[in-house]
Formats: structure tokens, C-alpha cells, sequence
């Protein structure tokens, strides 16, 4: 007998092999026979039974002999996660939806309002209509998220589609040569958090289904294809707890301008302790006694189950400046959080794709057909500046109205911040201000949402980056960094760096550390 191999916690199956035989002799012959066999099992190595535990999902448990080792596999169910977590008991608790359109606050299937963003906060089937990000709100074309008023070489006038043509309708089904034929998953960072993702028969709609034994806080991303599995378009879902509006925080800048936030960066998933522990089983091969033979052998096994911890710090997902699509977040320097491709396969650690984009209008087009691709072109497109505001035409930091376009990545009602937005964060809305926080670092800051340390605060961490060569990232607890709507210049964005020692709330005019083509993380303001 030869035992299996050691499985993880995920279990699975492995192979062991038998071989059970006699030499008997009879008539002055020595012969080799087959031997039938059986086996028994203990957890304690005390009591032997017939029952195998039920952990052990498939074991061969008896069989005829032979004279050579026959294979047999092992399969051990995953093992469960010991450690309470408060925010999966919640999202499991939560009452189950059924058909659920999230456009609609109802869950009816009149199309409301649209984002490239959905939250998730209970386990069901979900549907989204097929509409290029924003385009629809409160029912109608919302023609703002996708033309522009401003004008120049350097503003996109009529926003453009995976074709490089300009959208004429908020359907993408609507546009020209546009015509889906199915839908994929295209990455998630919990396993099975999203499954059974599919075109609805209308080919209106993209449905999928969080399993009510699978759900807790975390993202995906999906797509709806053409006949030639090109992306037409693609959407992230978040499933998270926190419910739009519930613990959003009300931040005044250092011009006195209010704004409304998320108490989260888009894509938050909390930290999380899970603690599997060792099992094992002891299972003993009798041979059976036959006819010229009653002496039988006995070997004995063990089958195990090594036990795991994973403590995951608090993490949230990357945007690359002027695209709607999400990155998998980081977890500590160089380290990615653990995610899942379209076909399950587990990346532990792994970079996303990378590819180098063309600039202009084809670094978008690139963006759009490619959703789970890193660009490695630092400078982006290089040419718009209202990509993530339909009207700028500016690059000066200010508290200009956002019109939220239909390349913005927050959900519904909220949009990328303006670029003084951040300025409440010190005492001067400077670089060079005192920060406005209380307490100590903390791997982030708790900053004021009051000016000069009153109010409420804000917990905004320091969850890296992704560099711009490589997609690689960059977290050792000592960077944050958050997108604006309006860009540095046509190669930069404006976003704010927080440190441990200094809140940088703009952007200074020549440092390339602000690349389109890094990937930041992206707070959500209110619209």
C-alpha cells in the first residue's frame, strides 16, 4: 500500500495504490494469487469502524486483489474556515434576490439608472443591461456621460466604444456592429464568488448568481462578447456589506466646498483572519481470509489534511487613470491578493496580463476589448483630459462640477472626485499643510472631515499601488494613493499620496510619480 499524497486545505483528490496477493502452495506448486481486501478507519487510533469520515468524500473502501499495484484515488472535501467572519455572516444572512436587474432600485425590469459599478450585497441571481457604463439615468439617455460640451485637440467630443466608434445609443446592442452573442467571467479575487455568468435570452441583459455558500466581500469582473468572444463592454461587481448611503461621510476641502464620500475606496474588502485546521484519518488494509490462506496482512495509513491560515490585511481594487475597468488589489509589497481567471484556475500572487497600448483613441479602444490587460504604456492615451469628466478641458486643480462619464468606474450616484477635493485633508490644503488627523498612523491615516481637526473622520488606508512598467504592486503599508477626475496634464493624472509622515492633497506639476498608467486606488464621491 502506498499512501496519498498530504492535501491542503482547498482538498481535492490523489492518487494511492494496492496491490494485496499470496503465494500459496499446494501440489508441491507455489502459486501468486489475488487476495480480496477491505478497509477500516480511525480518527483517534483507537476505534475502528467501517465509517469512513465524512470529510473523505470518495475512497475505494474494498476490492478483489491482484498481483500487481492497482490505483485508486483519494478525495478530500475542502476544509471549513473556522474563524468567524462578521461581514460573510451578514452577506449570507441577507434575504435572497431572484432576478435581480441592478439598474433598478427595485429590482423590476425597467432600466433605471446604469454604471460601469454594481454592488452586491446578498446572495441570488443577478442581472445588468447591456449599456455602455452611465448612459441611462433615471430612466432616459444620459447623452452628458458620453458627449462632450467642451471642445479642443485634447477633449474627446463623442466618447467611443470597443470599435473606436462613437457612441450613437446608450444600448450597446443599439450601435452599429455591435451585436452580443455571450457572456464571461473575466476575473474574480474570492473562488466561486460569481458563477453561471450568461447572456439572457433577450441578448439584452448579462445574468450571473452569488451562491448563497460561496458569497462574502469581494470583486469581479465580467463581460458580454460578440461572436468572435471580443469584448464589447464589461462591468464590475462588488459584493460587499456596506450599502450605498448608509455610513457615507459628509468632508469639507480647504475651499469650504462640501462633498459627500464613501466611507470606502471602491472595491474595499475588509481584513480577514481564516484558520483551517489539521484532520487526519488512520485507515487500515485488512486482506480477507481465503480458502489456503488465512493469515492475512494488515497495513495501515495515514491520510491528511495539513491545516492553513490566511490573514489578509484590507485591500481594494486599481484603476488605471481614464479607465472604467478594476485590477485585483495588493496585500503587502509585491504581493497580489490571490485571484481567479474565467476558468477558475487560482492565481496566488500573480500579476494580471500585461500588454503595451497604443496612445489615442486606440489605448481606449485597447482598454475596452482587453478589460483584464495592464497596460504598460505609462502615459495612457496622452492626449484627453475628460476622460473621467465629460466637460474638462483644464488641467488646474478645482472644484469644477464632475460630469461623470460613461468611462468613470463608481457605481450608481457617486462619481471620481474633483481635483481639490482632497484639500480639507491639511490644515492649508497644501502640500506643505499639517495633516488633519487624529491619532497615529496606522498603515493609513483617520483624517477630519471638518477643517483643522473637527468633525467626523475618515479612515482612508494606505493600500499601494500598481506600478506602471510591470502591473506589479507596490505595498508595504506606506502609500496611498487616490485618483481625480481631472488630470495633471495630458500625460498624468491629479490624485491625492497620503505617507506616513505627509498628505500630499494635489498633485505638483512635474512629477511623474502621477503616470495615467499607474494603478491607484479611486475613493467615490456622491454625484
Amino acid at each position: 500500500v502506498t499512501a496519498p499524497a498530504e492535501y491542503d486545505y482547498q482538498g481535492g483528490s490523489n492518487s494511492y495504490t494496492v496491490k494485496s496477493c499470496a503465494t500459496v502452495s499446494g501440489g508441491g506448486v507455489d502459486k501468486v494469487v489475488p487476495i480480496p481486501w477491505e478497509v477500516e478507519f480511525s480518527e483517534d487510533g483507537i476505534v475502528w469502524n467501517k465509517n469512513k469520515p465524512a470529510w473523505l468524500t470518495a475512497f475505494t473502501e474494498n476490492e478483489a486483489g491482484g498481483t500487481s499495484a492497482a490505483s485508486y484515488t483519494a478525495t478530500v472535501a475542502p476544509q471549513v474556515n473556522s474563524t468567524p467572519d462578521n461581514h460573510t455572516i451578514a452577506l449570507q444572512a441577507a434575504a435572497q434576490k431572484t432576478n435581480w436587474n441592478l439598474s433598478n432600485s427595485t429590482g423590476a425590469d425597467e432600466v433605471q439608472n446604469t454604471a460601469n459599478c454594481y454592488l452586491v450585497n446578498a446572495p441570488g441571481t443577478y442581472r445588468l443591461p447591456l449599456v455602455y457604463g452611465n448612459a441611462i439615468k433615471n430612466g432616459a439617455a444620459n447623452t452628458a456621460a458620453y458627449t462632450s460640451a467642451a471642445s479642443g485637440n485634447n477633449v474627446l467630443t463623442t466618447f467611443i466604444n470597443h470599435l473606436g466608434n462613437g457612441i450613437t445609443d446608450p444600448y450597446i446592442y443599439n450601435n452599429a456592429n455591435c451585436t452580443p452573442d455571450n457572456c464571461t467571467l473575466v476575473w474574480q479575487d474570492e473562488p466561486n464568488l460569481v458563477t453561471n455568468v450568461a447572456l439572457s435570452s433577450d441578448r439584452h441583459f448579462l445574468e450571473f448568481t452569488v451562491n448563497q455558500s460561496t458569497i462574502r466581500q469581494g470583486n469581479a469582473v465580467v463581460a458580454v462578447r460578440d461572436a468572435s468572444n471580443t469584448v464589447l463592454w464589461s462591468w464590475h461587481i462588488w459584493v460587499t456589506d456596506y450599502v450605498p448611503g448608509t455610513k457615507d461621510k459628509t468632508i469639507t476641502n480647504h475651499q469650504d466646498k462640501q462633498y459627500t464620500i464613501m466611507p470606502y475606496a471602491l472595491g474595499w474588502c475588509d481584513e480577514k483572519e481564516e484558520i483551517y485546521a489539521e484532520r487526519t484519518v488512520q485507515i487500515r488494509f485488512k486482506q480477507r481470509p481465503t480458502a489456503g490462506y488465512t493469515s492475512a496482512e494488515m497495513k495501515t495509513f495515514t491520510l491528511k489534511q495539513k491545516a492553513h491560515t490566511i490573514i489578509e490585511i484590507g485591500n481594494n481594487t486599481f484603476y488605471q487613470w481614464g479607465r472604467k475597468d478594476p485590477f485585483v488589489g495588493g496585500i503587502k509589497i509585491n504581493t497580489n491578493k490571490t485571484w481567479y481567471d474565467a476558468d477558475g484556475n487560482r492565481n496566488v500572487y500573480q500579476n494580471p496580463a500585461t500588454e503595451k497600448f497604443s496612445a489615442d483613441n486606440a489605448c481606449i479602444v485597447s482598454g475596452i476589448q482587453k478589460p483584464g490587460v495592464y497596460c504598460t504604456n505609462s502615459y495612457m492615451d496622452a492626449r484627453y483630459l475628460n476622460l473621467w469628466s465629460a466637460d474638462n478641458d483644464v488641467t488646474t486643480h478645482n472644484d469644477n462640477i464632475v460630469v461623470k462619464t460613461i468611462y468613470d468606474p463608481c457605481p450608481v450616484g457617486y462619481k471620481l472626485p474633483p481635483s481639490n477635493g482632497f484639500t480639507g485633508f491639511t490644515t492649508t490644503g497644501t502640500n506643505a499643510g499639517e495633516v488633519n488627523k487624529k491619532g497615529a498612523w496606522n498603515e493609513g491615516w483617520n483624517l477630519y472631515c471638518g477643517k483643522n481637526m473637527t468633525g467626523d473622520t475618515v479612515f482612508f488606508p494606505a493600500s499601494g499601488y500598481r506600478l506602471y512598467d510591470s502591473g506589479g504592486v507596490w505595498r508595504e503599508g506606506q502609500y496611498g494613493v487616490y485618483w481625480s477626475a481631472v488630470p495633471l496634464r495630458k500625460e498624468d493624472g491629479c490624485a491625492m499620496i497620503l505617507f506616513p509622515s505627509y498628505v500630499y492633497p494635489i498633485s505638483p506639476y512635474g512629477q511623474h510619480y502621477y503616470y495615467r498608467g499607474r494603478g491607484f486606488s479611486v475613493w467615490p464621491f456622491q454625484e
